[in-house]
């Protein structure tokens, strides 16, 4: 793939390339206006030529045919005339006056006035004027080689100038280009300089207004690389220290089983090791889970019925609940919603395993699907008769590794993070209020319109 040109060198070859085309068009304008106004002006010339003549062989002899002197200009041997005197059916007209090497022939020439004749040397332009009073007739010609020749050196005249500054303009520009492009070299020079560690905002006080946006873009992505690199390592900190626990008491339960004096010893410390393990097992499960919805963006989804995603899983929660003698109940409507069914799977999951996990036994956990109402989109709720959580502690819910004392011994403080994650992504809100019969917990998932 072909390396795209530095934006200095296009804004330099640009400009100038520019500057030349505006030139060229400059030039040729006024090429084209400098030969219109030298046709104008010797036209106007030859008119009065030919005018003079006229007047003059008025008062000469009709019957010499004289010839001027030698010429005193280079242009004036392109400036040809004829004065003629007389011309009837019977009889020729004949020369009175003429311009050196013209000839005796009468010069071609359609009636007065301007027109155009092709003698020995070229083009001319012709003017014809007659005086029918005296019958003597002028005929004057100018060649229009001398023209062109004329204007070439008038447009040249204005264009060498032009063309000795061209290279200094060039030169400015491109140092103006330099000067102006300086900010961004001095900011990306500010950011290769960087260190992987390094995330204070850059500072940039000689960026122009152009490139402020860039600058606070920049600025607001290291802000966020600060802070997901933050909540990194406070994630792995607390991983490392939840995981020590359950680590801990594991090696405990091992060391009772190799210690057990009796086989309901070693039974009791294999059931505890077993709980160990399980635990373990559901925090590395869940940090896998955080992590895969860490590092990917928000899905792109399909759409499908809420209800029927919703009573899948209650159905795997089925036998669990009847274990636990608790009434797991569904009502749900049709709701067609745009989603990510994997997370909300993960979202459901974990709402229940909550529920049941907190609700004694005897209890009820109800989960509702109700369809989206005029403007506002559909709700997932999931209600318990656990022990709750008070309503100054509510905010608290969803921090990471953090079990509030109603949590059962077994929690690791993951569940909910997950839930207000992938609530998140789904642009959702989690709202947590009062549960079942005046107690116990309920989860309130609303999504946007958009998403119906």
């Amino acid at each position: 793939m072909k390396r795209p040109a530095s934006l200095q060198g296009r804004l330099i070859f640009g400009a100038i390339a520019v500057l030349l085309v505006c030139a060229l068009a400059a030039g040729y304008g006024g090429y084209r206006a400098a030969r219109h106004e030298a046709d104008e002006l010797f036209d106007a010339q030859l008119a009065q030529v030919g005018q003079t003549l006229l007047t003059l062989a008025r008062a000469g002899d009709d019957d010499i045919a004289e010839e001027i002197g030698k010429s005193r200009h280079h242009y004036q041997t392109r400036l040809v005339f004829q004065v003629w005197h007389g011309g009837t059916q019977d009889a020729a007209p004949h020369l009175l006056l003429r311009s050196p090497g013209i000839g005796r022939e009468l010069l071609p020439v359609s009636g007065e006035g301007f027109s155009y004749a092709r003698l020995a040397d070229g083009v001319y332009r012709i003017y014809g004027a007659a005086d029918p009073h005296s019958r003597v007739r002028v005929v004057v010609g100018q060649s229009l080689t001398i023209r062109q020749e004329l204007v070439r050196g008038i447009a040249w005249n204005n264009a060498w100038p032009f063309l000795l500054v061209l290279p200094a303009w060039a030169l400015a520009i491109a140092w103006l280009v330099n000067r102006t492009l300086a900010p961004v070299r001095g900011l990306a020079a500010e950011v290769s300089a960087r260190g992987a560690g390094n995330l204070v905002p850059l500072r940039g006080r000689t960026v122009p207004d152009e490139l402020r946006p860039l600058l606070e873009a920049l600025n607001d992505l290291i802000g966020r690389l600060g802070s997901a690199m933050e909540n990194e390592r406070r994630f792995t900190g607390d991983a490392a220290h939840e995981l020590r626990t359950p680590i801990a008491a594991l090696l405990a339960q091992l060391d009772a089983l190799r210690l057990a004096p009796d086989p309901a010893s070693r039974d009791g410390a294999i059931v505890k090791a077993r709980a160990a393990l399980d635990r373990m097992a559901r925090l590395v499960t869940q940090l896998l889970i955080l992590a895969r919805l860490e590092g990917v963006a928000s899905p792109q989804g399909e759409v499908l019925d809420l209800a029927e995603l919703v009573r899948e899983v209650c159905g795997e929660w089925a036998e669990p609940a009847v274990a636990r003698d608790i009434d797991l109940s569904l009502e749900a409507a049709e709701t067609p919603l745009h989603c990510e069914p994997e997370g909300l799977r993960i979202l459901l999951r974990n709402l229940l395993d909550n529920a049941l996990r907190y609700t004694p036994p005897g209890g009820r956990v109800e989960v509702g699907v109700s369809a989206a109402a005029p403007g506002l989109g559909p709700v997932i709720r999931v209600a318990d008769t656990g022990p709750g959580i008070p309503a100054e502690r509510r905010h608290e819910l969803g921090k990471r590794f953090h079990r509030l004392q109603s949590a059962g011994p077994d929690g690791v403080g993951l569940g909910l993070s997950i839930v207000l994650r992938i609530a998140e992504r789904h642009s959702a809100e989690v709202v947590f209020g009062k549960g079942l019969d005046g107690r116990g917990l309920s989860v309130d998932i609303q999504f946007p319109t958009r998403r119906c």
